[in-house]
């Protein structure tokens, strides 16, 4: 396998494209470490992986979610109302799935690519989960009781779970694999809590950090303080959250290797100087997929990422960057997409997520990328 050393992903260069089309600012971040804000948003390369391994079953204490209706503006309004039936302890587990196959690190999904003949590898996995509802047969919403420990976060302005589906260790995991790595070590695939598990024929859920959580947490604390599992995943800490990162390795035809970078998030969330949502309650484009599964058991369910319906649809090539002027110089493989209506690949990526890249709104029956497994 070659690698072409100037495929990088946009930096520099990004930032102007997102200034131009009313998405973040792309200021850099100055926390060092890599599993924070978006490294290909940065002038300069990842340093020091995180190595945290909490426990994700350590829980601590339980958050009761209130009732609430359709979330419209991206504000967390999990829960609902009782059915009867006692509250049992639950875990809704999440898994990659390719061609029909569960995938992780160290795996290849191939039939990608306009001819089917790239291949890629995951390199990264995470998206945050939001305003989880749960419903009976009768479509009557049931109680939804979150837990709160490293991977899930309750405040008054809402909750929001962390789902890490890779670690920093193995295979194209390794900080080696791309040029921007930004893994960390703890993986978690499970949310918990209580429900009325019997009960649940059907969830709802968003992708994506809710907006009054985000307002609240970039105006009232900073990197280094935000809570777990809060503080990965920024665009950069003045500029909103991205809600679903996956990074990948790719390879063409004739062995030459690319990266491959998929980032999902609000955009358009300050005005010049300020703050994300500092002066306003959501961004110009929430770009928050929404998901809903009907017939899914709780108590056996998984709820499946499909990684070839993301990638579905796409040239693979990518532009090539000059490493000193950011200067697009030619095309290799692989996919950039950094929630911006300019760059040609998030269009088809935003329409496998159900979200309108014109207006950043979702609608969870155009979603093809999670479903009941």
């Amino acid at each position: 396998m070659t690698m072409d050393c100037r495929i990088l992903a946009p930096t520099l260069l990004f930032a102007a494209v997102l200034g131009a089309c009313g998405g973040d600012d792309a200021e850099t971040s100055t926390n060092a470490d890599d599993s924070t804000g978006d490294p290909t948003m940065s002038s300069t390369s990842a340093t020091t992986a995180s190595t945290t391994t909490t426990d994700p079953t350590a829980t601590t204490t339980s958050a009761t979610s209130a009732t609430s209706g359709t979330d419209t503006t991206g504000l967390d309004s999990s829960g609902g109302s009782t059915t009867g039936e006692a509250l049992a302890p639950f875990s809704l587990r999440f898994a990659a799935v390719a061609n029909g196959e569960e995938v992780g690190c160290g795996s290849t999904i191939t039939g990608l690519g306009p001819d089917g003949e790239h291949t890629a590898s995951p390199a990264d996995l995470r998206f945050y989960i939001s305003n989880l509802h749960m419903y009976a047969a009768d479509g009557s919403e049931v109680t939804v009781e979150l837990d709160v420990n490293d991977f899930q976060y309750t405040s008054d302005a809402g909750q929001v779970s962390l789902i890490d589906l890779t670690s920093n260790t193995e295979g194209d995991c390794e900080a080696s694999a791309i040029a921007f790595a930004e893994g960390t070590a703890r993986e978690n695939d499970v949310i918990t809590g209580m429900t009325q598990v019997a009960d649940v024929t059907r969830i709802s859920f968003d992708v994506g950090v809710p907006q009054a959580v985000m307002k609240d947490l970039i105006n009232t604390t900073s990197a280094e303080a935000a809570p777990s599992p809060l503080g990965e995943m920024y665009w950069s800490w003045a500029t909103g959250y991205r809600h679903f990162v996956f990074n990948f390795s790719v390879e063409d035809p004739e062995a030459v290797a690319g990266g491959g970078y998929l980032h999902i998030g609000s955009t358009d969330c300050a005005g010049d100087g300020e703050l994300a949502l500092e002066n306003q309650d959501a961004c110009g484009f929430l770009n928050t997929p929404k998901v809903d599964l009907d017939g899914f058991d709780l108590a056996t369910g998984v709820v499946a990422v499909d990684l070839g319906r993301a990638l579905e649809g796409l040239d693979f090539l990518a532009p090539i960057y000059d490493p000193k002027t950011f200067e697009i110089i030619g095309e290799g493989p692989g996919v950039e997409c950094h929630s911006s209506p300019m760059q040609p690949h998030c269009g088809t990526i935003f329409a496998s997520f159900g979200v309108d890249i014109d207006d950043g709104v979702s609608a969870a029956d155009q979603d093809a990328v999670f479903a009941a497994q």
